[in-house]
């Protein structure tokens, strides 16, 4: 069993904007707010729960649409950047100051980012670009020390090159060893939950890059019929529990052959 129940305090806005700013070492923002907020608005935030891998699947899948694709400007490497927190929320809050009550962070307002005099939330692009390529190595990590974990992801082609190479240049020790400094800089605090029967530790998290660490934590623990593929249908990454299993939460065979059907009938009829 992979999964392990958390809480997340992550801030959510509606809309999501790239700015650039030439005036500041890290010059590309990416700015969230709401357009009825008004500036300076303290945010108070209800906690989320998630027992799955969809964070770290998520952001390995990001890493392979932006930092490894050559092919994509950076313009719109930061579209895709967008998206992603669309969905998610703000992956961390550099720039953001949380207020702790009850040893949870439960406010949050923008502080020390070119926008925060604006009242706006912004996270540098650099920054999060600089995370997700090391959330990336350190999942290479876990796959030269752990070679009969199940991935779906095209390894036979990058990573087992990329793996190759880590593991022609250092022992699966030092490998380990790196894991673990990477590992230990894991940041979240941790709550005690009761349920009417028992108390239970809960950890909480405030920073969706964390999270990826902590869940790839759990990967490395993890038995090898367990790990990441790429959906059939839809090629988005999910936590697969099986190697037979082809399809996200999101998708369904049928889905699929619906999709299969509709492109063979949009063919034939362009030829025709």
């Amino acid at each position: 069993m992979i999964a392990q129940r958390v809480k997340l305090y992550i801030p959510q806005f509606t809309h999501y904007e790239i700015k650039h700013d030439k005036e500041t070492s890290a010059k590309d923002y990416i700015m969230g707010y709401n357009k009825k907020d008004t500036p300076f608005e303290i945010r108070r935030l209800s906690p989320q729960y998630t027992d799955n891998r969809e964070i770290l699947d998520s952001l390995l899948h990001l890493n392979f649409n932006i930092v490894n694709n050559f092919k994509y400007s950076r313009e719109r490497q930061y579209k895709e950047i967008v998206k992603w927190c669309q969905k998610y929320g703000l992956p961390f809050q550099k720039g953001i100051e949380a207020i702790v009550i009850n040893n949870t962070p439960v406010i949050f307002r923008a502080i020390k980012s070119p926008y925060a005099e604006q009242g706006y939330c912004a996270f540098s692009a650099e920054i999060f670009c600089n995370e997700l390529a090391s959330l990336y190595n350190n999942f290479l990590y876990v796959l030269a020390c752990k070679p009969d974990l199940y991935i779906g992801i095209g390894r036979e082609s990058l990573h087992d090159k990329l793996i190759y190479n880590i593991k022609s240049s250092a022992t699966v020790e030092k490998i380990q060893g790196m894991l673990l400094q990477y590992f230990k800089e894991i940041k979240f605090q941790m709550d005690i939950e009761f349920d009417g029967e028992r108390y239970s530790l809960i950890p909480t998290f405030d920073n969706l890059i964390e999270l990826a660490k902590y869940q790839l934590l759990l990967l490395y623990n993890a038995d090898t019929t367990t790990g990441i593929k790429e959906c059939k249908c839809c090629g988005e990454l999910f936590s697969c529990t099986h190697r037979a299993q082809e399809f996200c939460s999101r998708c369904s065979p049928q889905k699929y052959y619906q999709r299969k059907k509709r492109a063979k009938q949009k063919e034939g009829a362009k030829n025709g």
